[in-house]
């Protein structure tokens, strides 16, 4: 939404690893250094150690394409599988053909592919990642690739990419046999502020944007600080800036935007707010009143407690009505206006300032014990008014019972009477059908016979 207001040619701050966007700080320089130092003096086995959302990806990606033309490459990263779906990913990203379950045959065939190759001169290398995921079983699988080898060098280079835990198990006694092999070991260090300026800084460049800073000195210093130096993280907060920032019109992201950014991202405070609202719900009167009354209102939507009161601020506000005015179109925000409008709940929010609450108009039963909703009091009416109505019509059967030798004329005359005394009772309604209905249904079920006689 924002690459034409701000003039990207594309988005500068991606989720995908781009290894055109890798940003180059000093510990990334050394790290990709040293693994392509590894791999032209064939060294075997190399590491890259970094924390979550660091960039590993994105550094293995960059140096796939630099060895694109000079090696036979393969990248691996679905490593959660056993030690033989493990060969079997492997064959499958170096093209060869796939030997099912059998490891003698895989490794025939893995070790001619590696003696044509050398014969070729070219460098086969095999990129690991997520290599945390690797049980001792399946490092004891990659450690034996590595055993291809001439008396002058080592046929396969590996280099396995992981997180912390990852450097952990390798020092474990039990791989010892692995750890002993490594000969390059690389870290991805955490951005500094001033890298952190940097970056983002080369992300817009890289994205074709030409202009003033898109983020003020404060802002900058305010990323570095909440992100804590982690790529992913500065590529979070300020693509959800940028998105805030081109929904209000600006064309500068400063500290209130990104504390805006920051209120709507704390997933921590979403779940705590959603458990508190819910279990004041469920623990307030007019719950236990909605059971009995399942057609009222959710009582959900009037609660008042902590958990349900909603705070907005200025920015927040108006972005989302920016936001609203540029995603939906403009009929279709009169239907959902229009839906609101048909709702039994009405709500009137304030003018939406910090601290603010969400209020409704409707009030429950519980809380006012003069509400009588005007449907309960007509049914009541009607009620009433059939149940003294098959009152009298018992009274004048039982009387027409008694007096059935009269004859058909008095019977009739028992029926006229009747029907006035119906219209009596009813004073102004319109029951003119309901008293006809039951004077034929007298003639007919009851006295017919009389008639006939």
């Amino acid at each position: 939404m924002f690459l034409q207001y701000y003039g990207f040619h594309e988005q500068p701050f991606g989720f995908t690893p781009n290894p055109r966007y890798l940003f180059p700080s000093e510990s990334c320089r050394e790290a990709h250094a040293s693994l392509l130092c590894g791999i032209a003096n064939s060294v075997g086995f190399s590491i890259l150690v970094a924390d979550p959302g660091m960039g590993k990806t994105t550094l293995l990606f960059s140096m796939l394409e630099q060895l694109r033309d000079t090696a036979r490459t393969a990248f691996v990263f679905n490593t959660q599988g056993t030690p033989r779906e493990l060969l079997r990913y492997i064959n499958h990203e170096f093209e060869l053909p796939d030997c099912g379950d059998d490891p003698v045959k895989f490794h025939e065939q893995f070790k001619e592919f590696l003696l044509s190759q050398a014969r070729e001169e070219k460098t086969v290398v095999l990129l690991l990642d997520e290599a945390q995921n690797l049980d001792e079983t399946s490092l004891e699988t990659i450690r034996l690739l590595s055993d291809f080898e001439t008396p002058g060098k080592k046929l396969l280079q590996i280099v396995l990419a992981g997180q912390p835990q990852f450097a952990e198990k390798l020092s474990e006694p039990s791989l010892s046999q692995l750890s002993q092999r490594i000969a390059a070991v690389s870290r991805l260090a955490r951005l500094s502020e001033d890298e952190t300026s940097a970056y983002i800084a080369h992300h817009v460049s890289k994205a074709g944007y030409c202009g003033s800073d898109l983020f003020t000195p404060d802002a900058r210093s305010w990323i570095a600080d909440r992100a804590q130096g982690i790529p992913r993280e500065i590529n979070r907060l300020c693509f959800n800036g940028l998105s805030i920032a081109c929904a209000l019109q600006k064309r500068v992201v400063d500290v209130a935007i990104l504390a805006e950014v920051e209120h709507d991202l704390d997933l921590r405070r979403i779940s705590e707010a959603g458990s508190v609202a819910r279990e004041e719900v469920l623990a307030s009167p007019a719950t236990q009143c909605a059971h009995e009354h399942p057609s009222r209102p959710d009582p959900m939507g009037s609660s008042t407690g902590r958990g349900s009161a909603t705070t907005f601020s200025p920015v927040s506000t108006a972005a989302r009505q920016a936001r609203n005015a540029a995603v939906f179109p403009q009929s279709a925000t009169r239907a959902i206006e229009g839906r609101r409008g048909e709702s039994s709940v009405s709500y009137e929010h304030s003018n939406r300032v910090p601290g603010a609450e969400t209020k409704t108009n409707w009030q429950h039963p519980a809380r006012n014990s003069s509400f009588v909703p005007e449907k309960s009091l007509s049914r009541m009416v009607s009620t009433a008014l059939k149940v003294m109505i098959a009152t009298v019509i018992v009274i004048e059967i039982a009387v027409a019972i008694v007096l059935r030798e009269g004859g058909a004329p008095a019977t009739l005359q028992i029926i006229d009477r009747v029907r006035d005394q119906l219209r009596t009772l009813v004073n102004g309604q319109d029951s003119s059908s309901t008293t006809s209905f039951g004077a034929e249904w007298y003639k007919t079920m009851l006295f017919t016979p009389t008639i006939d006689r």
